[in-house]
């Protein structure tokens, strides 16, 4: 029977042959169209709308039915006696079971109005998304309904349950937009670019919360402030558990410990390692050179603490900044770590908190042994010296304190602030009044003879001479003015070897009795007279003999009738001495030096000017040492200025002296004895002026001081 078409609708719904994209696209002819749809001969499964023009008989020739299709040919049967399928018969009656009553109006459109009760053209039934409403989105199975997992929905850009519409979508969460990363944020069920306004990128992944308006990514940072995670360890006020490091590394767009060692500020982990996280020095991950190119000043590694210091040994210190010691408790460079290391300068010798400084910037002092006291001023500043007044220097032969060192005393005046009896000994100690024997003449001293103490002293030369023990070896005779001179004084065999007779305040040694005296009178022991006016006796001056031995030192011997000074078969030294105006009455010399062949036979450095016999007299067996003396103006009648049994030198000087005047013995400029002493000479002069005070030392008694 031979079909004839009415009318077809247009061929848009195209379909393809898997259930779940419902396209139905590619078939071919046979059985790969269900019911309701045949395949063109574009290879395309397509849906014969009911109420539309009959379909020719060729499309049922395979004798299955055109499901949910037109009719054919107004109702006829195909030649092979099947009906086209949810088609009517030709003579209008209902099939069964093919036929059924007419679809629901919106699903099918028949002519006849019937009613079909077939499942697969029935009520909710569906071939694409379209025949679907809104309550029922998709077509699954040939059947209106939502979706029910993700599995409903694979395809391309809608694989995602909506589970609240039914829809098929793209995502509904940012976690489901893993396929663009320019596209990393769920929108409007839609993976889009993220915003920078909004918080999608923190929300999604705590790894990546920061947005690249840029590129739309999802990135861990771009500046490092999107590095700083805020209290609860998030970042920017997030709750996701936050990001490692406080640094952006913009070329990663992730956060990092470090960007370089100077962002690493723990000291045990000072170096930015190969992970871009601070490590200790010395690390396996940090660069081999990691101290010394972050900081010229903390260039070395302590490996052991895994911190860079400025040293490890005194090789790492720079000698040019004056810190060339390695302090190996701190690991900083020092002036210094000890004492050795300060002895470029004497002044800076001693090491106080590594630096080096005088002994007075130390908290105690460090100067002991031989220079036990520190100098706080003067010369030796800073330096461990002996002294820096006189009480530093312990009682002995060196007293004095001269320039911060200890020396013996030279005069009577370098003991005044050790000892009551401000006196200079012999050994050049300042002994106490426990070795002092004190003699003094005054108007009470018929009535009060005294002790022989500093408080009450004798006035008895008798007395004193006589209290001389091995203990009280010195005798101090003090001056109280021209009216109270003490009378002579006789020394003979004592207890003492050693016997020193001082005169302080002027003292003078006279003759106060009648009879013929000599004022000083030594037949025993070895005796020195010191800064005395031996002047005015009836007799010789000083005397010395029995092989006694004579010292004297800056004394005058003036206007003694016999002469000035004599020694017979005895031992003398006598230098800065004045002797002078002697020998008016018998015409004696002013000093006969007699015959002695011991030592020490001594006599420089004095002046002998205007006695009456002759100035200096040696005995003719005689080798003395005679030098640098002044000899003028005494009597040629009596003898010569110096005679020759003495041997004169080239030091010595007859000339006209040119004193200050007859009765001062002090030089002039013009005075042929200045700079004629020649270049060894006593420490002082008879005033206790240090000698030489010019080129070289002056001969007589006295030094010329300009």
């Amino acid at each position: 029977m031979k079909l004839r078409i009415q009318y077809v609708l247009p061929l848009f719904l195209l379909f393809a042959c898997d259930k779940v994209e419902r396209d139905w696209s590619k078939c071919a002819p046979g059985d790969q169209c269900l019911n309701g749809y045949m395949c063109t001969d574009a290879s395309t499964c397509v849906r014969v709308p009911d109420g539309g023009p009959d379909v020719a008989a060729a499309a049922d020739a395979s004798g299955r039915e055109v499901v949910g299709g037109l009719e054919v040919g107004g109702g006829s049967e195909v030649s092979s006696g099947r009906e086209v399928a949810g088609g009517d018969a030709v003579d209008g009656a209902v099939d069964s079971p093919v036929d059924a009553p007419v679809d629901a109006a919106q699903f099918d459109t028949e002519p006849d109005a019937t009613v079909d009760t077939r499942p697969v053209d029935g009520l909710g039934s569906c071939g694409v998304d379209r025949d679907c409403p809104a309550s029922a989105p998709m077509c699954l199975n040939f059947r209106c309904a939502k979706c029910a997992s993700n599995s409903d929905c694979s395809g391309a850009g809608a694989g995602v349950c909506e589970p609240t519409s039914g829809k098929c979508v793209a995502c509904v969460k940012s976690s489901e937009c893993t396929a663009d990363p320019t596209k990393p944020v769920c929108v409007a069920n839609q993976c889009a670019a993220c915003s920078s306004a909004a918080s999608e990128c923190e929300i999604k992944n705590s790894a990546a919360p920061v947005c690249q308006t840029t590129s739309g990514k999802c990135v861990g940072c771009v500046t490092t402030s999107d590095c700083v995670g805020d209290a609860d360890g998030g970042v920017d006020g997030g709750a996701d558990g936050g990001v490692l490091g406080g640094f952006c590394n913009t070329t990663t767009n992730q956060c990092v410990g470090c960007l370089g060692s100077r962002d690493c500020t723990d000291p045990s982990k000072p170096i930015c390692g190969t992970t871009e996280t601070c490590v200790a020095c010395g690390s396996q991950l940090a660069p081999v050179d990691g101290c010394t190119t972050k900081n010229a000043v903390l260039p070395v590694c302590k490996a052991a603490a895994g911190t860079c210091v400025e040293c490890g040994g005194s090789g790492d210190c720079r000698a040019d900044a004056g810190l060339s010691v390695c302090d190996l408790s701190t690991n900083k460079c020092v002036e210094c770590n000890g004492p050795s290391d300060c002895a470029a300068d004497p002044a800076k010798g001693f090491c106080v908190n590594h630096v080096c400084a005088g002994c007075q910037a130390a908290s105690t002092n460090p100067c002991t042994g031989t220079k036990p006291v520190c100098s706080s001023g003067g010369t030796y500043a800073g330096q461990c010296v002996e002294c820096n007044v006189f009480g530093d220097c312990k009682v002995g032969t060196k007293p004095v304190c001269d320039a911060n060192q200890c020396r013996a005393c030279a005069k009577d005046s370098d003991c005044t602030n050790i000892s009551p009896a401000v006196v200079c000994g012999l050994d050049g100690s300042c002994p106490g009044d426990n070795a002092v024997i004190y003699l003094q003449n005054s108007a009470s001293c018929s009535s009060n003879l005294g002790s022989g103490t500093s408080a009450s002293p004798f006035c008895s030369s008798d007395a004193a001479t006589g209290a001389l023990t091995a203990i009280k070896t010195v005798v101090v005779v003090k001056g109280n003015g021209v009216a109270y001179p003490v009378g002579p004084l006789t020394i003979g065999a004592v207890a003492s070897p050693h016997v020193l007779v001082a005169g302080q305040s002027s003292a003078k040694i006279a003759n106060l009795g009648v009879g013929s005296h000599i004022l000083v009178n030594i037949t025993a022991g070895d005796v020195t007279l010191r800064d005395l006016t031996i002047s005015g006796g009836n007799d010789a001056g000083v005397s010395v003999s029995g092989g006694a031995t004579l010292h004297m030192d800056r004394c005058y011997v003036l206007n003694n009738q016999g002469v000035g000074i004599q020694t017979s078969a005895s031992a003398f030294d006598v230098v800065n001495t004045v002797v002078a105006g002697n020998g008016a009455a018998a015409g004696g010399y002013g000093v006969s030096l007699g015959n002695y062949s011991g030592s020490p036979t001594r006599f420089v450095f004095n002046t002998v000017v205007n006695n009456v016999g002759g100035g200096v007299f040696c005995g003719t067996t005689s080798s003395y040492a005679i030098a640098a003396i002044l000899a003028s103006g005494n009597d040629a009648s009596g003898g010569p200025n110096i005679s020759t049994a003495c041997g004169v030198d080239s030091t010595s000087s007859t000339a006209t002296p040119n004193l200050v005047s007859s009765t001062n013995y002090h030089l002039t400029a013009t005075s042929p004895c200045v700079d004629h002493g020649g270049d060894s000479c006593p420490p002082d002069d008879i005033d206790g002026d240090t000698r030489p005070q010019g080129a070289h030392c002056d001969c007589g008694a006295d030094e010329y001081k300009p």
